[in-house]
């Protein structure tokens, strides 16, 4: 059968029209949600505009011999019938004698509508006049291919703004941009799921209107919409359904991975069924649950096992949080950018760049002067040509609020992009006559102290007097205010300052507020509300297209992947530095965290993370009095994988006192920490301690008194502490304190205390995802493989062949193929006894 190439949707009416004329009947592909129904509306109108004799007959039920439809229209031409009695051939009879032999066109909502009563009576009757078929369907049927001619169309999603015509119509009022992108991009631009999402929400108060237009005021997902698209899944079996949600539970996700997720056959259904999406990038093939809120809906609901092979998330009675319904720590994943997305932020760089250029062009001015500025940075435009485009535009600056922007502007282009931190100072330094808006420039040096330098002692009263300044200066003062309070561990006050900014306009500065909330949560120790918000934010920055924010929201979902200890493959994280592109002019210290922590949470190959470390160092950045952003915490990593554990510490701890010097108190207790885990020393641990003293930071208290309980081998101590790491999301010292407890010389002599240390210790395991399987651990390269692949080398060292692996594990060869290669990879071995001899090393090791 003929399959026709994608055509826009308003052209999809005129081609099944010319279809039909030349006598082919047309199978019309649509997924579920997509407004097919009322597609099959338009087609009718248009056909009968023409005079074209059309009989619509609707979806049934499967007991049904006929379409109500027919038997009625057939009643209203003096042709009664018995639907359950006639033959396929009396029914032709009266269908010839009822439409009087003309040229008939039956348009199907559903192939079950052309029950096979009416398909051998179609036999019948085009043996005499013309009839020709259109069939609705969700995938590709048997149906139309009776036929002599036929052909395949598929129904085209709607572009954005057809959705945003279509929600205007049903709630009476135009969607803000960035809340219909989000709309479209959860619904995945299917019509039905989109009106739900909006309808659900206005009653609902998500969306509000403001100014004219509905604005999204919290996340979109409602338990309302579970229902509807719940319909999308229905027809699945048990089998299909489970496989469905382990892949929505896995997100973004190679083919590779998916197969040996759930099988190759099982993915085919999926993809066939309409309910999972398969789309290139690169030489990957990526595999997504399809509409997005699918997706959410199941990892919401999700009742998967936790301790089976393909492990999700499991409720245990007995431990903490169970009696109230709270779900046991997940891993967290980190997924490279969807090919949608990375069309979506070039398209939209390109719309942004040309707007702000053209409106330049037009009327030159200060206002389309820093726009346009404002633009070339997020752009990465070089330093010079930003710099050439701001000496161009000076003279037409003209009002205080202007001058003092471009000031900040040409400051940043030096500090950030050219290195010369000295001379960006001086630039806001040696201002005057910016009257009110002298504050924008005083938050903007202080904020480059944060990032570049030492933090002035009078920042705090420089930035505290902002209530009678204009709204945008007290915006930027609050800002710069908030970073210096987190760069000295005032977390609470940052988040109390985070509370004014949101208060004076909730809606402008929510993913932001939002960004930052998630990175005070995790140091206050909060690790699920910090997990919920910067996964469900960098969701929202996504939606928005917003690289500055998507970037600041990785680099904190990395920072708490490498706080629980968990690992991520070099190849994924390759392919999310990909997706970052090159480094942004400003701001920069999202960007090299998340090259920090890439280091701190790579598996791979002791080569593959020195090639990372060398990136890093050719960043040419400097380092930031934000936590996490240590270069010397990267390279201790390596240092001590390497052995050299007191180098290590010492690397740690001389970058700690100097980002204690700068007045970055909370890195510098992050890193004092660092220092500890890899070697303990008591002065330096009575420093941190000290540090710690004017820093409310959860986290950072519980990982030094679990590393003084080690210390001191105070099983007591340690038993205390190690709830307090479970909580703040320190998986990785848990299970490191669990280990150590079992060898403290008082558990070991107290039945009672190693009893419970035993029980405790397979609860905590027992309520991770894996069993704490996708945690790092030091020691050799093997404990770096995934489970399958540790499986596969296990079969590789009793001498079984690829063949025998596949039927042992039931995999396909190819999969075998690619778990060998990977297990050679890491193991740094090019031939089989290389392989071997690493394989046996390990599991006597072991």
């Amino acid at each position: 059968m003929r399959q026709v190439p994608h055509i826009p949707r308003p052209q999809v009416v005129n081609t099944i029209r010319r279809y039909l004329r030349a006598g082919y009947d047309v199978e019309l592909l649509s997924p579920r949600a997509n407004g097919g129904t009322s597609f099959l509306n338009e087609l009718l109108t248009e056909l009968r505009s023409s005079n074209q004799l059309t009989c619509f007959l609707p979806d049934i039920v499967e007991t049904e011999p006929l379409p109500g439809t027919l038997v009625s229209l057939l009643a209203e031409r003096d042709q009664p019938i018995v639907a359950d009695s006639v033959t396929s051939l009396e029914l032709a009879v009266h269908m010839s004698r009822g439409f009087g032999g003309r040229p008939l066109v039956l348009v199907s909502d559903g192939a079950q509508a052309v029950t096979p009563l009416l398909q051998a009576a179609i036999a019948h009757y085009r043996r005499k006049s013309s009839l020709q078929l259109v069939v609705l369907t969700e995938s590709e049927t048997s149906l139309v291919e009776r036929a002599s001619r036929a052909v395949t169309v598929n129904l085209p999603l709607l572009k954005v703004d057809e959705i945003g015509d279509a929600l205007e119509l049903l709630i009476d009022a135009p969607v803000d941009s960035t809340t219909l992108r989000r709309i479209y991009a959860k619904s995945g631009g299917l019509v039905k799921i989109a009106c739900a999402m909006a309808e659900v929400a206005t009653i609902e108060g998500r969306l509000k209107l403001l100014d004219g237009s509905w604005v999204a005021v919290d996340e979109l997902w409602s338990p309302g919409l579970a229902p509807m698209i719940r319909s999308k899944g229905l027809s699945l079996d048990d089998t299909d359904s489970t496989a469905l949600e382990e892949l929505a539970l896995a997100g973004l996700t190679s083919a590779e991975n998916a197969i040996d997720l759930i099988g190759q056959d099982t993915l085919r259904r999926l993809v066939s069924r309409g309910v999972v999406a398969i789309e290139p990038s690169g030489a990957n093939h990526w595999v997504t649950v399809t509409p997005p809120l699918l997706a959410e809906m199941l990892s919401r609901q999700s009742v998967i096992p936790a301790m089976t092979s393909k492990s999700s998330v499991r409720a245990l009675s007995g431990l903490p949080g169970a009696a109230t319904g709270l779900r046991p720590q997940r891993e967290l994943r980190i997924g490279p950018f969807t090919p949608q997305l990375l069309r979506g932020l070039t398209e939209r760089r390109l719309k942004v760049l040309g707007e702000t250029q053209a409106a330049w062009d037009a009327e030159p001015s200060g206002a389309t002067a820093l726009a346009y500025i404002s633009v070339l940075v997020n752009e990465g435009a070089s330093p010079e040509k930003v710099l050439t485009f701001i000496d161009q535009a000076s003279d037409l600056i003209k009002s205080r609020e202007h001058r003092a922007w471009i000031r900040v502007w040409e400051a940043r282009v030096r500090a950030y992009g050219m290195g010369d931190l000295e001379r960006g100072i001086e630039l806001l330094t040696a201002v005057d006559d910016l009257g009110e808006f002298h504050g924008l420039v005083d938050a903007a040096r202080i904020r480059m102290q944060c990032d570049l330098g030492v933090i002035p002692p009078d920042a705090e009263q420089l930035l505290g007097g902002a209530n009678r300044l204009p709204l945008t200066v007290q915006h930027e003062m609050q800002w710069a205010l908030v970073a210096l309070l987190i760069a000295k561990g005032h977390l609470t006050r940052a988040e109390q300052t985070l509370a004014l900014i949101s208060s004076s306009d909730p809606n402008v500065f929510s993913v932001r507020v939002q960004a930052f909330s998630s990175l005070i949560a995790l140091f206050q120790g909060d690790y699920k509300r910090a997990s919920r918000l910067a996964l469900s934010g960098l969701e929202r920055a996504a939606d928005d297209l917003d690289p500055e924010m998507i970037r600041f929201y990785i680099f904190v979902i990395s920072l708490i992947v490498a706080l629980r200890g968990q690992g991520v493959d070099v190849a994924r994280i390759r392919e999310t530095l990909t997706g970052l592109g090159e480094k942004p002019l400003f701001p920069q210290v999202s960007y090299l965290g998340i090259y920090v922590c890439s280091i701190i949470i790579g598996k791979g190959t002791r080569a593959e993370l020195t090639h990372l470390e060398s990136e890093l160092e050719q960043l040419n950045t400097r380092e930031s009095t934000m936590p996490g952003t240590s270069r010397a915490w990267a390279k201790a990593r390596l240092v001590a994988a390497a052995g050299a554990t007191e180098q290590a510490a010492d690397l740690c701890w001389d970058d700690a006192l100097r980002l204690l010097a700068r007045g970055g108190r909370l890195a510098a207790a992050f890193v004092g920490v660092q220092s500890l885990k890899h070697e303990f020393r008591k002065d330096r641990a009575a420093a941190v301690a000290s540090w710690l003293s004017d820093i409310d930071s959860e986290v950072l208290d519980a990982a030094l008194a679990a590393v003084i309980a080690a210390d001191g081998e105070d099983a007591r101590a340690m038993f205390e502490v190690l709830p307090r790491l479970v909580a703040s999301g320190q998986i990785q010292s848990a299970v490191e304190g669990y280990r150590q407890l079992h060898a403290f010389p008082e558990t070991r002599a107290d039945a009672t205390l190693s009893a419970r240390a035993q029980t405790d210790e397979s609860q905590f395991l027992a309520s991770l995802e894996h069993g704490g399987r996708d945690l790092l651990r030091p020691g050799t390269t093997m404990e770096l493989l995934t489970p399958r692949e540790a499986e596969v080398a296990r079969l590789i060292a009793a001498g079984l062949t690829n063949r025998q692996i596949q039927k042992e594990l039931v995999l396909s060869i190819r999969t075998v193929e690619n778990h060998r290669a990977h297990v050679m990879r890491k193991l740094g071995a090019k031939t089989r006894q290389e392989t071997l001899e690493a394989i046996r090393a390990w599991m006597s090791a072991e």
